[in-house]
């Protein structure tokens, strides 16, 4: 019997099974600064952003898997909030989206300097950002993801005009920055204490939650089956969460085969 469960995993990782359940942390680090509000990920981990609502307000660039930090620029100060990352499609090119919440703005960025490529009025405070791909790192996006606070809505935005392609209620549910999981076709946010990030699907309606041993989860990002949450207060801490798809399938026999070898 023990020589048919090891092979029963050899082959089920061959297979290209994913081990894990939803909310099961893999990695944390310390933030680069404190407050980290908004997280983007492009498909090289060297290549992952955070914005700081602390002084100097920095977009900082770390490595997502680790914390090491690269680089940093200034932004819109203070008023940065939402980030993402796109590339392929239309517009080609590889940007890093930056949104304004004090203008409402969000802006086209070249994602080494910041520089604003080209800009688009959102018609709402853009707290959080999200390029709606069709694979990780936001390949070939099909809008912009913005989720606000007041109302508390999400909305997509035609990439190059911010013309409102769709937009819906969260339930009232509040989430700073937002992730858009393209496997599971959902948006991920977070907020509170305890710590609640909450995934919801293109009507509004929530499918899936966990918590993280921190509070506040404002910050967020997804990329190859894991989502990157960073945290405020007490701690200042980013998580590497998995999140696996589907989300609702775990085998049976997965949780036996991990039991043997306690």
């Amino acid at each position: 019997m023990k020589r048919l469960l090891v092979v029963t995993a050899v082959t089920l990782c061959a297979a290209g099974m994913v081990w894990g359940a939803l909310g099961d942390i893999v990695a944390s680090y310390r933030s680069p600064a404190t407050y980290p509000l908004a997280l983007a990920r492009a498909p090289n981990v060297a290549y992952t952003w955070v914005y700081c609502n602390s002084s100097p307000y920095n977009v900082w660039r770390i490595n997502g898997d680790t914390g090491s930090i690269y680089s940093s620029y200034v932004k819109h100060g203070s008023s940065t909030r939402g980030l993402t990352f796109s590339y392929g499609g239309t517009p080609t090119g590889s940007y890093l989206w930056i949104s304004n919440y004090s203008t409402d703005y969000v802006h086209m960025c070249v994602y080494e300097s910041g520089s604003t490529v080209l800009s688009w009025a959102a018609g709402h405070d853009p707290l959080g950002l999200a390029a709606e791909g069709t694979a990780d790192g936001g390949n070939n996006p099909q809008s912009i993801i913005s989720t606000a606070s007041s109302p508390y809505y999400t909305w997509r935005h035609q990439l190059t005009t911010g013309s409102i392609l769709g937009s819906f209620s969260h339930g009232g549910l509040y989430a700073y920055d937002c992730a858009w999981d393209w496997r599971n076709k959902l948006v991920w946010g977070g907020y509170g204490s305890p710590g609640v990030v909450r995934g919801w699907n293109t009507s509004g309606s929530v499918v899936a939650s966990f918590t993280v041993p921190n509070t506040y989860p404002y910050a967020i990002t997804y990329y190859g089956q894991y989502l990157l949450v960073g945290c405020t207060i007490p701690n200042h801490y980013f998580y590497k969460v998995h999140c696996p798809s589907p989300l609702t399938i775990e085998p049976a026999s997965v949780g036996k085969v991990k039991a043997m070898f306690r």
